[in-house]
């Protein structure tokens, strides 16, 4: 597993830079049921992300570790 943050988000996923550049990852399945009682629970820009890479090539965002806090209010 590696670790990056969040550079944009959509319904599918979000690119994230980790330490060996860009990454396109699609949400991990505890991401997809946490999300459906709380739609917060998905990573947004900003946020530190866990990733895991899978041996397929693919790359799924499993955990938000840390999300910025907003001080504008």
């Amino acid at each position: 597993m590696i670790t990056g943050r969040v550079v944009s988000a959509d319904e599918a996923g979000a690119v994230v830079l980790a330490a060996g550049g860009r990454l396109r990852a699609t949400w991990g399945s505890a991401l997809l049921v946490a999300s459906a009682s709380c739609p917060d629970a998905l990573a947004r820009r900003g946020d530190a992300v866990r990733l895991t890479v899978w041996p397929d090539g693919r790359t799924t965002l499993d955990a938000v570790l840390m999300r910025p806090v907003d001080r504008s209010a």
